[in-house]
């Protein structure tokens, strides 16, 4: 009888002991947790970023717009197009910036009706149209 009782009692001695090795042996390993964001908030923007003009290049903007003397001269330059647009903000994107990027690309004419730009609205998926809005919102 007390050889089984001191069984019973070190099973969870057992498993603690066990668990704790784990732990152990997981942190060592340089493990980190899965839902943690590998990249850091600047990373995630710099990529978006980039992303974004691919898509500017990729849908032929530039055909029509310039930034820094490369591209056309039909539509408006956009080299400083992120600093018109943030002027009087402290943040890179607010609500009436960002809606105001979206209707001028999905639909030019809601704010000029004889605007000559195409409408991009279900040419360019809405990933792509908010990763080339973040990267006009960094043209300053």
């Amino acid at each position: 009888m007390p050889r089984q009782n001191y069984i019973l009692r070190s099973i969870p001695l057992r498993w603690t002991t066990l668990l704790a090795l784990s732990a152990v042996l997981i942190s060592s390993l340089g493990c980190v947790d899965p839902c943690r964001p590998k990249e850091s908030f600047a990373e995630m923007q710099a990529k978006e970023i980039e992303w974004g003009k691919k898509t500017y290049h990729d849908n032929g903007c530039s055909r029509c717009h310039s930034i820094n003397g490369a591209g056309g001269n039909v539509g408006p330059d956009l080299t400083h197009v992120g600093k018109k647009r943030y002027a009087n903000s402290h943040e890179a994107a607010t609500d009436e910036n960002w809606n105001w990027f979206y209707k001028q690309i999905s639909d030019p004419k809601s704010h000029h009706s004889s605007s000559h730009m195409p409408a991009y609205k279900g040419k360019i998926d809405d990933d792509s149209l908010c990763f080339l809005i973040n990267y006009l919102g960094s043209l300053k």
